[in-house]
This record gives C-alpha cells, structure tokens and sequence, in this order.
C-alpha cells in the first residue's frame, strides 16, 4: 500500500484565498496539486455557480440566499470572504460552473470533486440539478467525480450521465454502510471527527476513502497506512510544500 496520500485542495486554497473562487483554484494548482474539490449551488434562474453555503452572509457578508437571486444578480456581488480576507479579495466574484469547467479543461491532468447541495435540491430537485450541472461538465465530464451527501443525486449522475461518483458520508452507521454496500459509489467521503478510531472498522469495498478536512502534514501521512489513500486540506499548499507529501 502507498505511504503517500493523495491530497484534494478543499475549495481550492481557503488558508490563502477565498473559498470556491477562480483565483483559489487556480493557486491550487500552481502549488502542485492534481485534484480540487468545489461546492455548486444554484440560482433562482438554475444557472450553476461555486458556493457553498445557500446563505450569503458567510462569503458575501449579504443577507439572503443565493437560491433567491438571479445569476446577473450573483455576478455582481464578491466572493470575497472579508471576515477573513479583509479586502484584499473584495474585487474576486462569484465563480460560475461555466468558469470552473473552462479552468479544467486547460489542465488535462486535474480532476474535480464536484459536491451537489442540498439546499439547490430542495429548492429544485434533484433531476434538475444534475441535468443543469452535466450540460456545463459534458465535456470535461472524465476529469469529474459528482459528490454528494444526496444519495439519488450521485445514482442519477452516474446512472444518466456515466460520472464517477463520491459519497459524502452524513453518519457512520448501519444505513451507510448498507448504501455503500449496495452502490459502490468510487470513493467514500468522511469527516474526520467522524471517521471511526479502530482501523478494524473501517469498511472496506470497491471505492477509495476520503477524509476531510486535515491540515497537518504529519496527520495527513499517516492515513494511507489505515486504508485512506485520499486526503482533502484547506492548506493544500503547505501540504505540497512538505516534500513527503509532493506528487
């Protein structure tokens, strides 16, 4: 088994840059890794933009939510994150999927962990969400995995549209692993608070484990050895820069 894990840049480089913007993304991959991860919500027009949150107090320092807003009305305002960033990133906008796509598609050897949300689900559902994402990815569609804690989101992605796909684990429970079990989705997504202690366990199957999020180079070495060959950090960068850890 690999002593080195394979690191997944958490929302692009949020230690350095915003979350879920070009910008971050982009430092991302300048720093060397070769698999990001991003969040999509939709807009009250179901265009597909980079958010995490369905509110906009968190990023945007707004009150409503994304859901509400038309997608003209999203470009206009900053994804700045300024009870972090101050206003250094006051001009960086809210990235579309649009943007993201054509971002792949300059880096052939990148691949991107997609995340549906609930929230664009529950507002929609769930056949619109993946129908209005897949006509956005089609055609970097093989350097996309489609990860969700929605459990229909990621069958019909895979079932209608041929996408590798990642569940994003709620619980550690019998119901998870029967799911698991029963899909075969190709990663398992988890929590590091709520990954279990006891490497006997761990379940074990056709996918690849995911943790997330862990920012310390010596802890991020450790999980290969437990069966974790995938890695998500806010601090990719200072992740790669150790050289254990380099691809």
């Amino acid at each position: 088994m690999t002593t080195q894990p394979t690191l997944v840049a958490h929302r692009g480089y949020p230690t350095r840059y915003p979350e879920n913007t070009l910008i971050g993304y982009r430092a991302a991959i300048a720093a060397g890794t070769q698999w990001i991860e991003t969040d999509i919500q939709l807009t009250r027009d179901r265009s597909v933009m980079l958010y995490h949150d369905a509110t906009l107090e968190r990023i945007s320092g707004l009150p409503g939510l994304i859901l509400d807003m038309t997608r003209s009305e999203v470009e206009s305002i900053q994804a700045g994150h300024a009870t972090v960033f101050g206003d250094r990133f006051a001009d960086e906008p809210v990235a579309s999927l649009e943007g993201f796509a054509e971002l792949l598609a300059g880096y052939s050897n990148v691949q991107a962990m997609v995340e549906i949300k609930q929230e664009s689900i529950d507002r929609f559902d769930v056949s619109t969400v993946v129908k209005e994402m897949h006509r956005i990815l089609e055609s970097v569609r093989l350097q996309c995995v489609i990860i969700s804690k929605n459990k229909e989101a990621i069958l019909e992605a895979q079932r209608d549209h041929d996408y590798r796909i990642g569940w994003v684990l709620p619980n550690w429970d019998d119901q998870g692993r029967e799911f698991a079990e029963r899909a075969e989705p190709d990663f398992m997504i988890c929590k590091v608070k709520r990954f279990p202690q006891s490497d006997a366990e761990i379940w074990t199957g056709p996918w690849n484990w995911m943790i997330y999020n862990i920012d310390d180079a010596d802890q991020a070495l450790q999980q290969p050895s437990r069966g974790i060959r995938f890695v998500e950090s806010n601090a990719i960068g200072e992740l790669l820069n150790d050289p254990r850890l380099q691809p």
